[in-house]
């Protein structure tokens, strides 16, 4: 099997902006690193943000500003680019979400086709093979295997990647291919159209049985970005409304939240995951605002759920499939949200 195992740096960390400035790739055959490098790109924004989002100061790129900017643009790197992984089986990644929204978002920029691939996710495989390892960074799992490199290198990043993934599937004392029928592993595609997320039926069983409240909060709000344009309108109860759920409803009662969602789209509301800005706020009997008064809008109406129901009649049906949802929103909903995922 050939494996491309990669890594991207962006000048900003912003993946819309056509800030990819550093392509790092490891070529393997049959488990033997065959080659490896750093294509590095002259990134589209004025300035490096390094840090992301408008911050100057955090991370670190292993090139000066002006070695960047000697390189070529990446429309002169495409082909180099796409060569290595037309050229393989499997592209591995770590935390590989952020890579392909760079890689995507590059070849948009220059009106390049998007390169197809299908991908396993390092960081996903860790997190099966070695569960009680409560930090998923990258650093951290090569801390694990006592692995040195050099990090927001490229091709560094992307060799650890590669020696993680090989030291994990020797861990585990199976193949690949058992270690994907053993998790319910499903590889991530990316395409014309964008990525699908690399995922695991067994991660997303035991997340629902559990369902967290981080979970639950994230897949209500999951259920909002659903609900519009699959719930048929049938009144206009909540016209001009935006409407928040209090924890504590969904907290006590998923299903109830997922009829209330759908009801606001049926009604002509919008749903507003914020009490800040929200011009309802839905309330579990016998909760009580306490601190969250000062918080609320002037002019916003609180009510029980009792009166929700009074309001707006028959709560909708809802057309929500939350294992779909945890598949299409994997690394949003499966992982640990009490932790920081470092790359």
């Amino acid at each position: 099997m050939r494996i491309l195992t990669f890594d991207i740096e962006s000048c900003t960390g912003n993946p819309l902006d056509g800030s990819l400035c550093s392509f790092g790739y490891v070529l393997c055959e049959n488990g033997v690193v065959a080659g490896g490098g750093d294509i590095l790109c002259n990134p589209l924004p004025e300035r490096f943000l390094l840090g992301g989002f408008g911050k100057s100061i955090g991370l670190k790129l292993a090139y000066p500003t002006s070695h960047f900017r000697r390189q070529p643009r990446f429309d002169r790197r495409y082909c180099e680019i796409k060569a290595l992984f037309d050229s393989v089986d499997l592209v591995l990644g770590f935390a590989v979400q952020n890579d392909l929204r760079y890689l995507n978002n590059a070849c948009d920029s220059f009106s390049l086709p998007r390169i197809p691939f299908k991908f396993l996710d390092v960081q996903l495989l860790g997190g099966l093979v070695l569960p009680e390892h409560r930090n998923h960074g990258l650093k951290a799992f090569a801390e694990q295997f006592n692995i040195e490199f050099i990090e927001h290198r490229s091709d560094e990043d992307a060799r650890v990647t590669y020696e993680i993934f090989a030291r994990l599937v020797e861990l585990s004392g199976k193949t690949l291919t058992e270690l994907v029928e053993r998790y319910g592993i499903t590889y991530g595609v990316n395409g014309a159209e964008g990525h699908r997320c690399c995922y695991s039926e067994d991660i997303i069983t035991e997340r629902l049985a559990t369902c967290s409240r981080s979970t639950r909060k994230l897949l209500v709000n999951h259920y909002a970005s659903i609900a519009e344009g699959a719930v048929s309108k049938r009144g206009s109860a909540l016209e001009g409304f935006s409407v928040a759920i209090a924890e504590s409803v969904y907290a006590k009662d998923l299903e109830l939240a997922r009829h209330i969602v759908a009801t606001v789209a049926a009604e002509g509301g919008t749903f507003d995951s914020s009490i800040l800005s929200c011009g309802m706020f839905v309330m579990a009997e016998g909760d009580k605002l306490g601190g969250r008064e000062k918080h609320l809008n002037r002019g916003c109406r609180v009510v029980t759920v009792e009166e929700f129901k009074s309001l707006c009649g028959e709560l909708e049906s809802y057309p929500f499939d939350d294992r779909q949802i945890m598949r299409e929103h994997y690394f949003a909903l499966c992982s640990d949200r009490e932790e920081k995922t470092e790359k």
